[in-house]
């Protein structure tokens, strides 16, 4: 009578200390990640509810922690619309700073996602009129230069007025702009008349980033010709070709305007 032989177990021990190797790299790995995850960037919504202080989007130091927002790469720009809504419930006005261009992207983006009506929004938004400036930061580019942030300044508009741009001048900016050439076309137009309004367009991270620091050279140059005014715009979302364009209405502040804010 043929009797089959029993199934031989296999060794597994040959593959535990392989396996126990696996087990503590992951370990290792998961312990580093959680001693550089504080450092990362944290949304708008744990600022509006006053949680930690991590690098990226952060509350400034206990001067400034009530009005200023930092904004990274990886800020969500409709989390940091909730906050700065929150702080212009607050008080009158709020500061965003932003470093890079995506950082610069996002903040533009919950600036204009505030200023869009929608007919879903219960309360009516504050209406509000940025203006922006650089600062030079103590961070060193990779050529050893001090690096520059963009200094948002956002405020409720006291005199509110409407924001019709179909009479208005409209310039195009894209990735490809000039943006010394886009910030002098900006300046001589306010130099000719400061009454004027001028509507910049722009869609994606390089155009808004391009956009944003011409006015800041713009109100440079301003100053340089003897004209010490605010740049201000109002911005909002547009929808063209089912294409979502960020709006600038930009302008200059009127002089007694600028001496309140002085």
């Amino acid at each position: 009578m043929f009797v089959a032989p029993l199934p031989q177990r296999r060794n597994t021990r040959r593959w535990q200390p392989a396996l126990y190797a696996i087990l503590a790299v992951a370990i290792v790995g998961f312990c580093a990640i959680e001693k550089v995850m504080p450092n990362r960037l944290r949304s708008a919504m744990e600022i509006s509810h006053g949680t930690g202080n991590a690098i990226g989007m952060t509350r400034g130091d206990i001067s400034q922690e009530k009005t200023v927002l930092k904004v990274g790469a990886q800020t969500d720009s409709i989390k940091l619309k909730g906050a700065l809504q929150v702080r212009l419930r607050e008080q009158d006005s709020c500061t965003i700073e932003a470093v890079g261009m995506k950082a610069i992207g996002n903040a533009l983006k919950a600036v204009a996602i505030l200023g869009t009506p929608r007919m879903s929004d219960f309360q009516k938004p504050p209406t509000t009129t940025t203006s922006v400036m650089f600062k030079t930061t103590p961070l060193l580019n990779q050529n050893g230069r001090n690096m520059s942030l963009v200094s948002f300044n956002v405020a409720k508009d006291q005199a509110p007025t409407g924001d019709d741009s179909s009479s208005v001048e409209k310039i195009r900016v894209g990735k490809t702009t000039v943006m010394g050439a886009l910030a002098s076309k900006i300046s001589r137009e306010f130099e000719v008349d400061r009454s004027k309004q001028l509507c910049l367009r722009v869609m994606g991270p390089m155009a808004t980033s391009i956009a944003i620091k011409a006015l800041c050279i713009t109100k440079n140059m301003l100053k340089n010709n003897g004209i010490d005014a605010e740049v201000q715009f109002r911005s909002k979302f547009v929808r063209e070709n089912d294409l979502s364009i960020i709006e600038i209405m930009t302008s200059l502040a009127s002089p007694d305007s600028t001496q309140n804010e002085k």
